[in-house]
C-alpha cells in the first residue's frame, strides 16, 4: 500500500512495505539526500543504499572532503546515481530527547533544503532523517520533517520536495505514520489543499 499526499509543492511518499533500494535510490530527482555519518563514509541504512547506487566515484570523492558536522549539509555529484546531486547530512543519534536532538534534526532539513535551492534544484527526495539506525522516534521525526518542509516550500513554491518514508516495522509502522500525517493535514491551514490517494 503506497500513500501519496500532496500539499501544493509538498509531496510525502510513504512506502512501508518496500526496501530503501526500491524507494529513494530509484527516484530520478535533481537531488537526493543521504543521511550518513560525519566521515562521509558508506554506512548502513540510507547511506549504504545511496553509496551503493552512486558507485565507487562517490567513495573516492568523499575521501577528499573534510567530513560533515551534525546538522550540516555537504553537496556532492550524483555519479552513477540517477540524481544530479547527493546532499549529505548527519542527523542526531537519539538519546533521551534532552540533548538538542530535535533542533539538530530541524537544522538538517533546513540546511539540505537550502543546499538544493543554492544549487538551483527543482526537485529533491529526502528520507526521514535519523529515524533508522540513529533511533529518532518516527512519529516525532515525521512531524519535524513535515513542519520544516512545509515552511520551506511556502517560501520557495517552485521547488517540489519528496519525503520518502520506509521502515522494517512494515504494516504496523505504515499505519501509524499514515495516521500521523492525516492528523497533521486536517488542520484548517491544509484541509483544502491536500489530495490524499491510497492505492
Amino acid at each position: 500500500m503506497d500513500v501519496l499526499i500532496r500539499n501544493h509543492e509538498l509531496a510525502v511518499l510513504i512506502m512501508p512495505f518496500e526496501s530503501i533500494r526500491n524507494g529513494i535510490t530509484k527516484l530520478k530527482e535533481d537531488a537526493i539526500v543521504c543521511n550518513g555519518n560525519r566521515q562521509l563514509e558508506k554506512y548502513g541504512g540510507v547511506s549504504g543504499a545511496v553509496f551503493t547506487a552512486a558507485g565507487p566515484g562517490l567513495v573516492k570523492y568523499c575521501a577528499y572532503l573534510p567530513g560533515c558536522d551534525n546538522g550540516a549539509a555537504v553537496v556532492t555529484p550524483g555519479f552513477d546515481f540517477p540524481a544530479k546531486y547527493i546532499i549529505h547530512t548527519v542527523g542526531p543519534h537519539w538519546g533521551n530527547g534532552e540533548v538538542g536532538e530535535e533542533e539538530i534534526l530541524r537544522t538538517c532539513y533546513r540546511n539540505v533544503l537550502n543546499a538544493t535551492r543554492n544549487n538551483l534544484c527543482r526537485t529533491v527526495a529526502i528520507p526521514l532523517i535519523a529515524s533508522g539506525l540513529y533511533g529518532f522516534p518516527k512519529p516525532l521525526a515525521m512531524r519535524i520533517a513535515t513542519e520544516e518542509i512545509n515552511a520551506f516550500v511556502g517560501k520557495h513554491e517552485s521547488m517540489t520536495v519528496y519525503l520518502v518514508v520506509y521502515g522494517p516495522e512494515a504494516f504496523g509502522l505504515g499505519k501509524e505514520l499514515q495516521e500521523d500525517i492525516k492528523e497533521y493535514i486536517t488542520n484548517d491551514q491544509y484541509r483544502d489543499a491536500v489530495d490524499l490517494r491510497i492505492a
